[in-house]
């Protein structure tokens, strides 16, 4: 149940920063995957993500490379190598957020600074309190997610 877990949440992360990557792209690859609430869409979805995680490392962003995985590594969603991918994922999706298509700056966090000792407590804890409203996002959204799968298979056995 805990590897279940994990990957759910792995799959809810990815979706997240695939979908700020590219919205119009997110919503035709993963269309007849997402949610995957159940194990033919949760494989289909991983594939989906697999294949564009490829074409990234290909085209990737300056000094910014995907590990290379196999299909395996998003099956089991553990481990360095995953936690990397992530990394490095969320820093393409900062990248294009910051010089997109409308070249507008994207809100970024706090930024610390040596020469404004006083003003580096109050940023870290700002940056703390983002990152927890994103947490309960992240959290939120795995919840739903496990809360359809489970409705998905209450009916497929009334069905079968």
């Amino acid at each position: 149940k805990q590897w279940y877990q994990r990957r759910v949440r792995v799959e809810v992360v990815l979706h997240f920063l695939l979908t700020k990557l590219d919205a119009g792209r997110s919503k035709e690859e993963f269309a007849g995957c997402w949610p995957a609430y159940d194990v033919k869409r949760s494989h289909l979805f991983r594939k989906n993500v697999f294949n564009w995680l490829t074409e990234l490392n290909r085209d990737h962003v300056e000094g910014v490379q995907i590990p290379r995985i196999n299909s395996s590594t998003l099956t089991k969603a553990s481990g360095g190598l995953v936690v990397t991918l992530l990394e490095r994922l969320s820093s393409i999706v900062l990248a294009a957020q910051i010089t997109g298509p409308h070249k507008e700056r994207a809100k970024i966090g706090p930024v610390f600074s040596p020469s404004k000792p006083h003003l580096n407590l109050a940023a870290a804890t700002t940056l703390r309190l983002e990152l927890e409203v994103l947490k309960r996002k992240i959290a939120t959204k795995a919840a739903e997610t496990h809360l359809l799968r489970g409705k998905w298979n209450e009916s497929a056995k009334e069905i079968s």
